[in-house]
């Protein structure tokens, strides 16, 4: 049986842009001065943003019965 699969392009994006805020927030200190205005908060929407998509990806199986276990080995 072949599963669809949907993307979020547009949170893809968006993780995509924290991971970099974050890097920035900890490249400045070394390389150059200036540091996005609360770019720290770039790690919190990260984790938010990577919450909702393996909730959407994995909840469905977890009610179902997919072990602890098997979760951490996927």
């Amino acid at each position: 049986m072949i599963e669809s699969v949907q993307k979020f392009q547009v949170l893809d994006a968006l993780r995509g842009c924290a991971a970099l805020l974050v890097v920035e927030y900890h490249a400045a200190g070394m390389f150059f001065e200036y540091r996005p205005p609360s770019s720290y908060l770039a790690v919190d929407l990260f984790f938010l943003i990577s919450g909702f998509v393996l909730a959407h990806s994995y909840g469905t199986k977890l009610v179902q019965g997919l072990t602890v276990g098997r979760f951490m080995m996927l």
